[in-house]
């Protein structure tokens, strides 16, 4: 048996997205605005579909994302955007986030925002 945290505690907001895509990693960037995060900036959500020029963002719950570089921890680990949609271990300045689950052999890993 495999051990889903899909769409726990999951909180979704609409925002006007300039220039991202399913999958991002976004920060807010105006009012009502987001855009694609850089390598090492802290971020605010993960764009999970889009319509028009309107992103769903996903900004609380549970979320499996792609990581780069180290492996990351268990339990409550600082992240921060990769600069290519996924995450990276932190050393400062990321978000606190609670990682759940690491797949190595796919590179992705499970935390709660």
């Amino acid at each position: 048996m495999k051990i889903s945290f899909e769409g726990i505690g999951e909180r979704t907001l609409t925002f006007i997205g300039e220039g991202v895509k399913a999958g991002d990693a976004v920060k807010v960037t105006g009012a009502g605005t987001v855009s694609p995060c850089g390598a090492g900036d802290a971020f605010d959500g993960f764009v999970t579909g889009l319509c028009g020029e309107y992103a769903g963002v996903v900004i609380g719950g549970a979320v499996t994302v792609p990581y780069s570089g180290a492996e990351p921890g268990f339990g409550r680990v600082e992240l921060s955007a990769d600069g290519g949609g996924g995450v990276a271990a932190a050393e400062s300045g990321g978000v606190k986030c609670l990682v759940v689950d690491v797949d190595s052999a796919d590179k992705s890993v499970t935390f709660i925002m």
